[in-house]
């Protein structure tokens, strides 16, 4: 039986993942006003950045899963 103190800790993994995922997002949605002449070093820098915290972000998420299954297990 999972307890609600269980509950709540996979689900701080999976809220902090979705928080992590969130620069990408915005990253995404500023596509479109993106100009070619915009285009420099921190530009990338700031991909890169986005893309690691989103990877970060999923293994939180897969982090709260497995919490949860471990529990289930008990």
């Amino acid at each position: 039986m999972i307890t609600e103190l269980q509950k709540y800790r996979a689900q701080v993994f999976q809220i902090l993942g979705f928080a992590l995922m969130t620069p990408l997002g915005k990253f995404v949605l500023d596509l479109k006003d993106i100009k070619l002449e915009n285009i420099n070093l921190w530009f990338f820098l700031y991909l890169f950045i986005s893309l690691f915290l989103t990877y970060l972000g999923i293994i939180c998420i897969f982090k709260g899963e497995e919490k949860l299954e471990e529990y289930r297990g008990e």
